[in-house]
């Protein structure tokens, strides 16, 4: 076919382009957002000209305007997606003891539980910092389409300073024509359960432990709500659950994507907008600190209290829960005494309520947490 083209010295020009390692020197992306995570990647020799991973734009040098002409050429098909080769991702999966993440993890929960996480997201070790953990985003396809690299401290906080420590396995391994996914992708084959959109990768493992209901995964950031991400996830109810100060942002994106995708049933979760205090607010927490919070200051608390004083003290929260729920609320319920508390909030349901039989609520639990969630459709708690 005949198409109109410049002449070769423009195309010369853009095909010598080659992005620079050093992110780190460019404090700002030409969009106006800080560069302090890297997601700005410079070409070399230009200091405003590179591909923005936040915003998702490329921003291309001018070149001279040149005459036009007419030449007999083939359309170019699209470049083939590159994959990470098998080897390096296995060779990851081990030396978790000296992995700062993992070791996190198994400060918060049992052996058996982060094992299954490790294998679960299949979160490895990387040799690019000490203690870095890599996060490898695997498609619906089982295809491994890059990792994502990040150093935690011991706290599992990210080690920000001097810069951000974040790296990708394609660059470090010169891989081109690469395209992200979302982290956990590869669990969206079990068509049997929604799926839960968080914002970090950290956030999505943790967060897979209270809601097992769930397919947890992670869009890796704030701005990662691309609209090329959901063509795997076409037909199915998804539920996003923004960090803090994030919530206007995705309920707006969400919008946006119903238009996008019809097929797709979009909800966007307000728990944590409820939840926060102003302090909390301040500190800028995100779900897998609410999570872990959950955790250990209930528990440390309610191993406190005597039987009598468990149940009257759980019971009468989630009364006073049920009056003012407007979408979902996360309490702790330890199993060992499950079948007790289930009585007595039943009880206190049918002497404040009369809802024992038909209440509008749907409760259900997960190791040690109860989720109840205003419905309205009737059930039964057992």
């Amino acid at each position: 076919m005949v198409r109109t083209v410049r002449k070769s010295e423009k195309m010369d020009k853009l095909s010598k382009l080659k992005f620079d390692r050093k992110r780190s020197r460019i404090k700002n992306c030409p969009c106006g957002k800080s560069n302090k995570d890297g997601k700005f990647v410079p070409y070399e020799n230009y200091e405003d000209k590179g591909y923005c991973h936040s915003c998702g734009e490329t921003f291309l040098p001018e070149v001279p305007q040149e005459r036009w002409q007419h030449k007999m050429m083939k359309r170019e098909s699209p470049k083939e997606i590159s994959f990470i080769p098998q080897e390096p991702f296995t060779q990851s999966l081990q030396h978790y003891e000296g992995n700062n993440f993992v070791k996190f993890l198994f400060q918060l929960y049992s052996p058996e539980t982060v094992k299954k996480l490790i294998e679960k997201y299949f979160m490895g070790t990387s040799k690019h910092w000490l203690g870095a953990t890599i996060f490898w985003q695997i498609d619906i396809a089982g295809k491994i389409r890059t990792g994502k690299i990040m150093l935690y401290d011991s706290n599992g906080k990210r080690v920000q300073e001097p810069n951000s420590h974040i790296a990708w396995a394609h660059t470090l391994m010169g891989i081109e024509n690469y395209k992200q996914c979302f982290y956990g992708e590869n669990l969206v084959n079990d068509k049997t359960k929604p799926i839960a959109i968080f914002e970090s990768e950290k956030t999505a493992v943790i967060a897979s432990i209270y809601f097992p209901e769930l397919l947890c995964i992670a869009a890796g950031g704030a701005d990662g709500l691309q609209a090329e991400k959901f063509n795997s996830l076409r037909g199915r109810k998804i539920i996003l659950y923004p960090d803090l100060n994030k919530y206007e942002k995705w309920n707006e994106r969400a919008k946006e994507l119903s238009k996008l995708f019809p097929d797709i049933e979009f909800h966007v979760s307000d728990v944590l907008q409820r939840r926060a205090t102003q302090e909390e607010i301040k500190q800028g927490l995100d779900w897998a600190d609410y999570l872990i919070r959950l955790d250990f200051n209930e528990s440390r608390e309610q191993h406190l209290q005597s039987d009598k004083e468990y149940e009257m003290t759980y019971a009468d929260k989630i009364g006073k829960m049920l009056l003012g729920l407007q979408t979902e609320e996360i309490i702790y319920c330890p199993e060992e005494n499950r079948e007790r508390f289930i009585e007595t909030v039943k009880s206190y349901i049918d002497r404040e309520f009369g809802w024992r039989e038909n209440p509008p609520f749907e409760i259900t639990f997960s190791n040690d947490f109860t989720r109840i969630k205003k419905e309205q459709r009737c059930f039964s708690l057992n």
